[in-house]
């Protein structure tokens, strides 16, 4: 197996183990026998534990920003794009639930544990829609009284909230939250609600 390999079924293996289990209670033995390698070629790979989570997350927000930047070249008005980016973000966030579940309960610790900002991480991503969101200010289609950056944050906590509530509530099925989330997120940056 190529280095390229081993370090992809690291990073897979330690995503599944950190969701299940979180950060702390998952061992490096664990994340090679998940992988099917020997401890030694993780180690190979990677300084140590801390240093696969942040390859992981790397990686994860990488695919993430990937995703959301090639939706929003499809939208033609910032709305559109703010819509693909959105789309996208939901279809990401169940298609990798794992990390999903990761980065959900594991940036509130970021701070406190790697003394990092959790929004540094997500930077690339907020980056998008930030300037979807500039765009949006300068044509008179979205609210100005709050800054592209504050609305970038609170777009993505409403998309990983809603996300998160329907794992919480995942016995009821018929439970939609990512459309009424997307629905009250546009609808409250339009400009004529300022």
């Amino acid at each position: 197996m190529s280095r390229t390999l081993t370090r992809l079924a690291i990073i897979n293996a330690a995503v599944k183990l950190f969701a299940r289990q979180g950060f702390e209670k998952t061992t490096v033995d664990e994340v090679a026998a998940e992988a099917g390698i020997a401890k030694g070629t993780v180690f190979y790979n990677f300084k140590d534990k801390d240093d696969i989570f942040f390859s992981v997350i790397k990686l994860g927000v990488d695919d993430l920003t990937d995703l959301a930047r090639e939706r929003a070249e499809h939208g033609i008005t910032p709305t559109e794009k703010l819509e693909a980016v959105y789309d996208a973000t939901v279809e990401f966030l169940q298609k990798y639930a794992s990390f999903g579940s990761l980065l959900v309960s594991e940036l509130g610790r970021i701070h406190s544990r790697w003394n990092l900002d959790p929004l540094t991480l997500l930077e690339p991503y907020l980056k998008i829609l930030s300037q979807i969101l500039v765009e949006g200010q300068a044509g008179q289609d979205f609210r100005h009284d709050i800054s592209a950056d504050e609305i970038a944050v609170i777009f993505f906590l409403g998309i990983v909230g809603s996300g998160l509530g329907r794992v919480m509530t995942a016995g009821y099925a018929d439970l939609q939250l990512f459309a009424p989330t997307k629905k009250i997120l546009l609808s409250g940056l339009k400009t004529e609600l300022v």
